[in-house]
């Protein structure tokens, strides 16, 4: 289990397995989301204006594992290699509205 934080989409991500193949998302909460594979096993949970929703020691921690590994991403890339969000924590997805986050 490892978590990342990218403050540039302020988005939180608790990898539960090694990263694979999410076959359905749910927002089970407001901008909290689920990530399930093909098995119907949770295995990522993605907090969305996590800044508003964790404390800043959790977000500290886990971005300084995302700049770790794009870090060690840059040094070992390949082209075959990207950081994307099963990767690195990043969210492609449009954030809820922050009020709606306040709940």
């Amino acid at each position: 289990m490892r978590a990342t934080y990218d403050s540039d989409v302020d988005a939180f991500y608790l990898y539960l397995a090694e990263p694979e193949s999410v076959s359905e998302s749910e927002e089970v909460i407001q901008c909290i989301v689920l990530d399930c594979n093909d098995e119907k096993q949770i295995v990522g949970i993605e907090v969305l204006h996590a800044s508003k929703r964790l404390p800043l020691a959790v977000l500290k921690a886990a971005e300084q594992i995302t700049n770790c590994e794009a870090d060690a991403a840059m040094l070992h890339s390949s082209p075959q290699r990207s950081l994307s969000r099963s990767g690195c924590g990043r969210s492609t997805a449009s954030p809820a509205d922050p009020a709606d986050c306040s709940r």
